[in-house]
């Protein structure tokens, strides 16, 4: 049995958003020997009181990561400076700030008609790509975790659905389509109207008949 006083940490988390990310970071946790975790989802903190003969500060964050977040140990005695320095968002305003420079353009090409030009929707492709790819990182990378988890968060499988979609749309893009596909997709919209036409004047003899 060990002797050491228990320790009390704050562990700020990165990366929840509903109570049961907040659970789940708690039951991870107090998983570990000698831990007892207490997660706010309000305040985004962890309050960790643990037994240093056992569990290492460094165990806890890592048990944060294998649960899909993210977790910084505070330097003691960090000056303001270095707190500033370590400020969880500020990576996040960094991607944000960028992935609104590339979706301006897009956006402004799809809903201005005199901007557009012969196959502008490839520089629109090409400017939201790193918006998807880059700038949702942290999101794909969370999701493709939480994914593999059981009992995950309804937010799990969302980043899945989400380059699903831009393949989707991609690939059915009148501008971004190869020709012979456009001529595919075009044959196969001319044979259902045909087929609903058809359909139409044969509803329209059976109620004259009837």
């Amino acid at each position: 049995m060990s002797t050491t006083s228990p320790e009390r940490l704050e562990l700020p988390i990165e990366g929840m958003t509903c109570a049961s990310c907040a659970t789940r970071i708690e039951k991870r946790l107090n998983k570990l020997e000698g831990v007892e975790a207490t997660v706010n989802y309000a305040t985004e903190n962890a309050a960790v009181m643990f037994d240093p003969a056992r569990v290492a500060p460094e165990d806890l964050v890592a048990a944060v990561e294998a649960a899909g977040y993210h977790a910084k140990l505070t330097p003691e005695g960090a000056e303001p400076e270095e707190q500033l320095e370590l400020d969880p968002t500020a990576a996040l305003r960094w991607r944000l700030l960028v992935s609104a420079a590339l979706s301006l353009p897009v956006l402004l090409l799809a809903m201005i008609e005199p901007l557009q030009f012969d196959y502008w929707q490839w520089l629109s492709l090409q400017l939201a790509t790193p918006v998807v790819l880059w700038g949702g990182w942290p999101f794909h990378r969370r999701g493709r975790v939480l994914e593999v988890e059981p009992g995950g968060p309804v937010d799990g499988p969302a980043p899945r659905g989400e380059g699903a979609d831009r393949d989707q749309r991609v690939h059915r893009h009148p501008g971004l389509a190869r020709p012979e596909e456009e001529q595919g997709d075009q044959r196969a919209t001319a044979s259902s109207r045909t087929g609903a036409a058809r359909s139409s004047r044969a509803g329209a003899r059976r109620t004259r008949r009837g």
